[in-house]
């Protein structure tokens, strides 16, 4: 579908609610309208050009008010609602708090945001205010696309991505050079906070996309969360990397209970803890495929903890405290590694939960433990400090099909966790529906663990080669 687009970087383009793209292109920079004396009324919503008239403006433009940041509140995304003059233009929200600004302010017309220390998608009435009222004429959502390719640590980052007055249906997308790129290169654009804050509130609204982002937290907060209740569901994360780079005293999260029903494919989870407190991530009936967790210290919980989630074709590994993966509520893991964990690599505490197909190797205590319910089948396990299986029953009634050998990773220690030919778990894999759809079991065939040397049709997997 068609989107109203906005961009956000560190060089000039344009920005526009009419749905038929930009004003002028990316290459050339220039701005549909500009000028550099201009003031804002008390209302906050009247803008004047005191050097004359506007030369090229039209209702839905988008401006950025005060671009060289001389008043207190700095630049701010607006939308034009009226033109009640040649030289005025009138906004959708007020800008510096309300009250009269100017004169020499700069203002560009549909412009790009800039990347430094400005919020995205804020409260309303602040910086950039990406909300439904963003549509343009069609009803088409917006999208919001976001500039990285920049060196990490080279002012690679934007200051706090606040979506929660966004509503549904915003589309957030990173790129390095063009809109659209997927970032080739993996550089995407860093979003973190500038101050002790959740870094991203999705609140309680639902449906958005976030796309090739960067959500980095520096401080001693969450990094995704949704504040209220009702909660934030069927929000969809694609090729993102969470990474927690701060230090702490309590028990904080990547990823918050807070946040349910929403989708992760191909994301990384990175929780580098300086402190004395705990990491960890909480998912609530969330689906987690191609994922990629380390680093997590909470002490029973480790990377992470599932309340009624389904993790498929994920690894675990390196918890400084604690799990792999902790499964409670009715969570399923299939496909999964779990590798050098201190603790357990796939434990569970609810005899509802499952895990099948998937590989404990070299973790600090047990490699699969679950004390009653479901029977976990089809899992490798070798290497695990004090025993590969504990259960109700032990190996032969608790774990069916289930054996202890070397899988045979190309490379584990590098995290190459690829099957070299001869592997036990070759073709040891159940076909497991529904996550295998329109699978033909007479030439299909599914490995255990993550990375799958043949082919199996309708099943979110990683090949390779």
């Amino acid at each position: 579908m068609p989107f109203a687009e906005f961009y956000v970087g560190k060089k000039f383009a344009a920005s526009d609610d009419n749905g038929g793209g930009p004003r002028f292109t990316l290459v050339d920079g220039s701005p549909v309208d500009s000028a550099v004396n201009c003031s804002v009324d008390g209302t906050g919503l009247i803008i004047t050009n005191n050097a004359g008239n506007w030369t090229d403006v039209a209702i839905d433009d988008w401006i950025i008010w005060d671009v060289n940041n001389i008043l207190l509140n700095g630049q701010e995304w607006r939308r034009i609602t009226a033109l009640p003059a040649a030289n005025q233009i009138t906004v959708h929200a007020v800008v510096n708090g309300g009250g009269a600004g100017g004169p020499n302010v700069e203002v560009i017309v549909g412009g790009q945001w800039s990347t430094i220390d400005h919020s995205l998608g804020n409260t309303v009435g602040t910086d950039c205010e990406v909300t439904p009222v963003s549509r343009n004429d069609a009803g088409d959502y917006p999208k919001v696309n976001i500039q990285g390719g920049f060196a990490p640590g080279v002012n690679d980052y934007i200051e706090n991505l606040k979506v929660n007055t966004s509503g549904p249906g915003v589309y957030y997308q990173g790129y390095e050079v063009v809109p659209g790129d997927g970032c080739p290169n993996g550089l995407r654009p860093v979003v973190r906070s500038a101050a002790a804050v959740d870094l991203l509130d999705l609140n309680m609204n639902d449906k958005r996309v976030f796309v090739d982002i960067h959500l980095k937290q520096v401080h001693d907060s969450n990094l995704l969360d949704s504040f209220f209740f009702p909660t934030s569901e069927l929000n969809f994360f694609s090729r993102c990397l969470f990474e927690w780079n701060a230090s702490t005293a309590g028990t904080r999260y990547i990823l918050s209970a807070n946040v349910f029903g929403s989708h992760f494919s191909d994301c990384e989870f990175s929780m580098n803890n300086a402190g004395v407190g705990t990491i960890t991530i909480a998912s609530t009936m969330n689906r987690m495929v191609r994922c990629y967790f380390h680093g997590g210290d909470h002490v029973t919980y480790g990377n992470c903890y599932f309340l009624g989630s389904i993790v498929v074709f994920c690894v675990s590994v390196d918890s400084v405290n604690g799990c792999g993966l902790y499964l409670t509520a009715g969570s399923k893991a299939f496909n999964c590694i779990a590798y050098n964990n201190a603790g357990v690599g796939f434990s569970s505490s609810h005899p509802s939960c499952m895990v099948n197909n998937s590989i404990a190797m070299n973790n600090g205590t047990f490699g699969f433990s679950s004390p009653e319910g479901l029977k976990w089948s089809n899992n490798c396990a070798f290497g695990n400090t004090i025993v590969d299986y504990i259960g109700v029953g032990g190996i032969t009634n608790r774990f069916p099909n289930c054996f202890t050998a070397d899988p045979m990773f190309r490379n584990a220690g590098a995290g190459d966790f690829r099957l070299n030919a001869g592997s036990p778990c070759i073709g040891a894999a159940m076909l497991l529906l529904p996550f295998s759809d329109d699978i033909d079991e007479a030439i299909s065939r599914l490995d255990i663990g993550v990375f799958q040397t043949g082919v199996v049709v309708g099943t979110p997997l990683k090949t390779q080669d």
